[in-house]
């Protein structure tokens, strides 16, 4: 199922569709590429965002990601599109290429049911286990029903 961030953002006439798979293989893709041409830019490291909204934290929340397959359902599953993304950066960057991440660690919603702090902390360990050099903790915007 599709699911918009925000109802009361204006929708410039498009509307959200799933992802299929080739779509996500494509985006983990352009991670990586993307990070390659900043090290080759000569910058000196990469943050992937992943709070705020932003895709990566949507396939973390249970509340935006309601896909019945690899990339939804369990933790696991959930937490599979940014540890795909790290793993593309890392294979386009040189080994001493600094790689942080801006993680959401909850979804801030009264109902409850959402990315916890609990499931945060093992996003963050995961990452850490990765490689990641520096994991800085943010929060989600707020979700509908808030």
């Amino acid at each position: 199922m599709a699911v918009s961030l925000v109802d009361n953002m204006p929708d410039y006439g498009r509307q959200p569709r799933v992802m299929t798979d080739a779509d996500i293989q494509g985006i983990i893709a352009a991670f990586g590429q993307a990070a390659g041409r900043v090290q080759q830019a000569g910058f000196d490291g990469v943050q992937i965002h992943g709070a705020h909204g932003y895709l990566v934290v949507q396939f973390l929340s249970p509340l935006t990601n309601q896909r019945q397959d690899q990339w939804g359902g369990s933790l696991e599953n959930r937490m599979r599109f940014v540890i795909e993304v790290f793993r593309s950066i890392k294979n386009q960057v040189d080994d001493s290429f600094p790689i942080m991440i801006k993680l959401g660690c909850k979804d801030y919603v009264k109902s409850g049911g959402g990315f916890s702090m609990e499931e945060g902390v093992q996003v963050a360990k995961a990452l850490e286990r990765e490689g990641a050099c520096l994991i800085e903790i943010s929060h989600c915007s707020q979700l509908k029903g808030t």
